[in-house]
């Protein structure tokens, strides 16, 4: 009779025990995305380099893969012809993206050094 009422007893501590384990495995591994840096973000700012931040604009990345061209500003994929932030993406190159801004063309580029590779 003893052991019928613990099964209950320890089946609701298995349970409990497993729903506070994958709680806190779900929170530890929030915060390690969250710590985590884009490995495309330049490391500093070249001199004579614009600073996007005082436009709005952050140009992160650019992918340029045949006719698919795609940038990556303020954490938002965007091609051609679209907007983010209220800046026209107007055209898209490997090294550089052009945008209307305000009224004004705009050149936003990468930091880093970009070269072609032929597959």
């Amino acid at each position: 009779m003893k052991q019928q009422k613990n099964k209950p007893s320890q089946m609701i501590r298995c349970v409990s025990t497993s729903v506070l384990a994958l709680l806190l495995a779900t929170l530890s591994s929030n915060l390690l995305a969250e710590s985590l840096q884009d490995p495309t973000r330049p490391l500093f700012q070249l001199a004579g380099a614009p600073d996007q931040s005082e436009q709005g604009l952050k140009l992160e990345s650019i992918l340029v893969a045949g006719k698919r061209k795609v940038a990556v500003i303020n954490g938002q994929p965007v091609t051609e012809a679209q907007s983010v932030n209220g800046a026209r993406i107007e055209k898209i190159f490997p090294d550089r993206v052009i945008v209307l801004h305000q009224g004004k063309t705009k050149s936003l580029s990468l930091i880093t050094s970009v070269r072609s590779v032929k597959p």
